[in-house]
């Protein structure tokens, strides 16, 4: 989430807030979907790459960042408002650095709502393709809720002592 004019990161400013919904977000951001193209990379590398708009209308990657969202927040109790916010501002991109996003084709909840009954395929680690409603890997989601409790914690500690 962007920062507001004039406010410090842990000032009380947290752009990885709420965390659960983050992790679940980043531990599905780098996986290609049916959707995603390729790009022309540095040095002719062909790099894949999805945009807002593949993200925005993609079941797979929709359903399971719900559901990741819903299992994971619920025993922080995050109300619901807050994850239909993160789900708005979020969840198509990476609207908090300014990138222009696509508003997905459901709402947190209606996406949620087309998760049918809880998911019976768990990513792994070294997955690079979603392409039904899965499990995030629990080591990559724990990997991520570590990056961005200590990257906040510190830029906390840093603004704090300058």
């Amino acid at each position: 989430m962007a920062l507001a004019e004039g406010e410090l990161n842990g000032f009380p400013a947290n752009p990885y807030d709420p965390f659960c919904a983050m992790s679940c977000l980043r531990s599905l951001s780098s996986l290609m979907l049916d959707c995603s193209g390729m790009d022309g990379g540095t040095l002719g590398m062909m790099m894949m790459s999805t945009t807002s708009a593949c993200w925005a209308s993609n079941t797979p990657y929709l359903t399971s960042l719900s559901w990741c969202m819903h299992t994971k927040c619920a025993e922080f109790n995050i109300p619901n408002s807050k994850l239909e916010y993160f789900w708005e501002t979020e969840a198509t991109g990476q609207a908090s650095a300014g990138v222009q996003t696509e508003s997905a084709k459901w709402s947190f909840a209606e996406a949620l709502a087309n998760v049918e009954g809880p998911p019976s395929i768990q990513l792994q680690a070294n997955d690079t393709w979603l392409n039904v409603t899965s499990l995030v890997s629990p080591e990559v989601y724990v990997m991520q809720w570590n990056v961005l409790t200590s990257v906040q914690r510190e830029t906390s500690i840093e603004n704090a002592y300058g």
